[in-house]
C-alpha cells in the first residue's frame, strides 16, 4: 500500500476511481525504479459541489533499466449530483521525454487513460451503485482497449444484496493504474439477513451471508468460480465472531509459482479446485486493548494443504501513545518438489502524540519469504493549520544488522493557502 505522503492527502480524488482491482490511476507505479525529481499537486473545492485535483510529477531516466526520463500528469474532477450522487471523471497521461526506442526499450512513448464514472446513492441510504467506463491509449495498441464495470446493491436493517458485472478488454493497458488480469468478463453477487434480538444482553443481531462469483474468457468458459457461506454474530459490546465455508475453482491463465521460492511452476491451462473453512474474531473496538484473530485451514494448489493464522493487536496509551501489531503466518504443504514451507510477516507501528501539533511515528515488518526487514520512521510539525514539516526514515534490508546500504532521508514541507 502507499505509505508517502504526497500520494496519500486527499488520495480518493485520485486513487479511489474505480474499483479495488480496475484502478486507472496507481500511485505506486510512480518512482519505484527510477527516482522521482519533483512533483506538484493541487486538490480542493471549486465550488460547493466541485472537486478538482491535478498532479504531476518527473521521473528520471535509466538507460541501464531501458527507461526514459516520464513525465506522470493527472486531472481529475467529481461533480456532486442530486442529493448523495456524483459524477466522476479522470484523465492519466504518462509521457516519454526524449524517447528513443533502441535505448528505452522498457518505456513507451505514451500511455493514456481517460475514465468515466457515475455513483449513486439514494437518499434514504437503502441504494448505492456505479457505472464506469475505461480506456487507455498508446502507440501500439489500437483495439479491445475498453472497461465497463457496475454494481448495484441494496441495503436496510435486514437484507443485504448486491449484484456486479465487469468487462475488460484483452489489450486494454493502462500503465499508471492497476489492472492486474484482462481479457475476461466476470459475474458476481453477495446476499445476507440479518435477525436482531430483542432484550438480550449478550447478541444483538445474527444471520447468514452468501457471496459467488464467476470469471469467463470471451469463449464463455469459465476459468475461475468462488463461493462463500459465512454467518456472522454481532454482540452488544460491539464485538463479532464470523464463520466461513469457501470453495474455489481456478484454471490458471498463466505459469505460476505456488510458493515464489522458484522451486517449479504449475502450467498454464491447469485446473485446481479446493475447499477451506475457518473463523474471524474482532473484539470491541471501544477498549484501550483490541485484537483479532482469523483462522482459516483447507485446501490449495496440486491437492496441497494450507493453514492460515492473522492475528492483529493493539493498545491505547490515552492520549499520547498508540501500539499495534500483527503477526500472519502460513504452512504450506504440498507434494514434492514443493513438500512443506513455512512463511511468517510480523510487523510493529507505534504512534506517538508528543503536542497537538508533534507526532512521530514508527512502522517495522518482517517478511521471511522475501527475507526483508523493513523500518520506517516519521516526525512530523504541523506549524501552523492545514501546513506541516516531515523528516522521514526508511530502510529495507535483507539482514537485520547488515551495512545498512538501502536507506533513505527525506524532508518535506507543506505550507496551506487560505486566502
Amino acid at each position: 500500500p502507499e505509505k508517502r505522503q504526497f500520494f496519500l492527502e486527499n488520495a480518493d480524488l485520485f486513487s479511489n476511481f474505480g474499483y479495488d482491482r480496475i484502478r486507472p490511476f496507481f500511485s505506486r507505479r510512480i518512482g519505484l525504479d527510477v527516482p522521482i525529481v519533483a512533483g506538484m499537486r493541487l486538490s480542493g473545492n471549486l465550488s460547493e459541489n466541485t472537486r478538482i485535483g491535478v498532479m504531476d510529477i518527473q521521473t528520471k531516466s535509466d538507460v541501464s533499466k531501458g527507461l526514459a526520463a516520464e513525465n506522470f500528469a493527472v486531472f481529475s474532477v467529481q461533480q456532486k449530483l442530486f442529493e448523495r450522487s456524483n459524477l466522476g471523471l479522470i484523465l492519466v497521461n504518462k509521457q516519454a521525454l526524449n524517447f528513443d526506442s533502441k535505448l528505452h526499450d522498457q518505456s513507451s512513448e505514451y500511455n493514456r487513460t481517460m475514465g468515466l464514472e457515475y455513483n449513486y446513492a439514494s437518499s434514504n441510504n437503502h441504494w448505492d451503485g456505479k457505472l464506469l467506463f475505461l480506456s487507455a491509449f498508446s502507440p501500439e495498441i489500437k483495439t479491445d482497449r475498453q472497461i465497463w464495470a457496475s454494481h448495484l446493491s441494496y441495503t436496510s436493517n435486514n437484507w443485504f444484496f448486491k449484484g456486479s458485472l465487469e468487462r475488460v478488454g484483452a489489450q486494454i493497458d493502462a500503465q499508471v493504474g492497476y489492472i492486474p488480469r484482462v481479457a475476461y468478463w466476470k459475474w458476481g453477487y453477495d446476499m445476507g439477513y440479518l435477525s436482531y434480538l430483542k432484550n438480550n444482553n449478550f447478541l444483538v443481531s445474527h444471520g447468514p451471508k452468501i457471496a459467488l462469483s464467476s470469471f469467463y474468457n470471451f469463449d464463455n468458459d469459465q476459468t475461475d468460480h468462488f463461493s462463500k457461506l459465512s454467518y456472522f454474530f454481532n454482540f452488544t459490546n460491539r464485538s463479532n465472531l464470523s464463520f466461513f465455508y469457501n470453495k474455489e475453482f481456478i484454471q490458471l491463465q498463466s505459469a505460476f509459482d505456488p510458493t515464489r521460492f522458484g522451486i517449479q511452476e504449475l502450467l498454464a491451462g491447469s485446473e485446481h479446485r479446493f475447499n477451506s473453512h475457518g473463523f474471524n474474531f474482532q473484539s470491541k473496538p471501544q477498549s484501550l486493548m483490541t485484537y483479532s484473530v482469523e483462522f482459516e485451514k483447507g485446501g490449495f494448489f496440486q491437492n496441497g494443504q494450507k493453514a492460515t493464522t492473522n492475528i492483529t493487536m493493539g493498545y491505547r496509551f490515552q492520549p499520547y501513545v498508540n501500539l499495534s501489531a500483527l503477526v500472519n503466518y502460513n504452512n504450506i504443504q504440498m507434494p514434492a518438489p514443493w513438500n512443506e514451507n513455512q512463511f511468517w510477516l510480523i510487523g510493529a507501528k507505534s504512534d506517538i502524540t508528543f503536542t497537538r501539533n508533534l507526532f512521530f511515528t514508527n512502522i517495522f515488518q518482517h517478511n521471511n519469504q522475501k527475507k526483508l526487514w523493513a523500518f520506517n520512521s516519521r516526525l512530523q510539525w504541523r506549524y501552523q493549520e492545514a501546513s506541516d514539516i516531515f523528516i522521514v526514515f526508511n530502510s529495507r534490508e535483507e539482514q537485520l544488522i547488515g551495512n545498512g546500504k538501502n536507506w533513505s532521508l527525506s524532508f518535506k514541507i507543506n505550507y496551506w493557502l487560505n486566502p
